[in-house]
């Protein structure tokens, strides 16, 4: 009778032991998760799908392939801009990485967030004003009000400053006046009431809002900067940053990058690609040539 019930025990203790380990019938391990901050804000890297309403985007693309290549699926969080320049969102866990909010990886974020960036797209900045207005040189926006992105400012002041003290200053006249604002559409939107003249964004931001807008915007004398934007991951997870970047690697040799930034109009590709990704290898805006080579 003991022997029975030592038997039956054995069994119901390796059946259970398999419940624990094995996990799902096929063997396989449950998928991973990563948890990602997102934005609908700046096309065509975070959009609503005009017709259903959907976050779409080359961003969200782009990440889900790179989540994929790990194994992992994809859990997407929206966040204000105050938000994720808080670092709150990183700091506390609730994300484990900026998937979906570009940002300039600059010395000064990655000390103050203390997290790095997997920097995967490239992209030039202009000056855009409304086709009606009178402004084609960049002398024509010293002494205007430019308006900037908020979340951006650090950056973005300084395109504004360098271009301010190599036209406006040389030509003695005013500097031109940095505005931030919360996103494009607010951008736009004071541009048409008249309360700045200008808005400085993203060549595809651009291509963008035209197409969606009646090609009302055009590019005020030739790009300010070019800016590689990165995807922030906490530095207490350099584990994940590292598979992410290696995942992003075998997407730019097998094609499938390059096939996203076609899919988005960000082309030509080797204008926005950054050819090889790497970890934190954006600079020191101050340190950027003026004009951009």
């Amino acid at each position: 009778m003991k022997l029975r019930i030592a038997i039956r025990c054995a069994v119901v203790s390796g059946l259970a032991a398999l419940c624990l380990v094995g996990g799902p019938a096929s063997g396989q391990p449950a998928p991973k998760i990563i948890n990602s901050a997102a934005e609908t804000n700046y096309p065509p890297f975070g959009i609503k799908d005009p017709e259903t309403g959907e976050p779409r985007g080359f961003n969200r693309d782009l990440f889900e392939a790179m989540a994929k290549k790990v194994g992992a699926k994809v859990n997407w969080t929206f966040y204000s801009g105050q938000d994720v320049r808080s670092w709150a969102p990183l700091k506390t866990g609730r994300v484990d990485i900026y998937g979906d909010w570009p940002m300039a990886g600059t010395p000064a974020r990655r000390t103050a967030g203390d997290v790095s960036f997997i920097d995967y797209v490239a992209e030039p900045y202009y000056i855009v004003s409304l086709k009606t207005s009178n402004f084609r040189t960049w002398e024509d926006m010293c002494g205007k009000k430019v308006a900037i992105i908020r979340s951006a400012a650090d950056t973005h002041t300084v395109f504004i400053k360098k271009y301010s003290d190599s036209v406006c200053l040389k030509a003695t006249k005013p500097p031109v006046i940095a505005a931030p604002v919360e996103d494009t559409a607010t951008a736009l939107l004071e541009m048409k009431q008249g309360r700045v003249d200008g808005y400085l964004m993203g060549a595809l931001n651009m291509a963008s809002v035209n197409r969606s807008d009646g090609d009302r915007y055009e590019p005020v004398g030739g790009p300010l900067a070019k800016a590689k934007f990165g995807m922030a991951f906490s530095n207490r997870n350099k584990a994940l940053g590292e598979s992410l970047l290696k995942a992003l690697n075998e997407l730019i040799a097998d094609g499938t990058y390059a096939q996203l930034l076609t899919k988005w109009q960000l082309t030509p590709v080797q204008a926005f690609s950054v050819g090889r990704a790497s970890i934190n290898s954006v600079g020191d805006p101050t340190d950027e040539r003026f004009p951009p080579e």
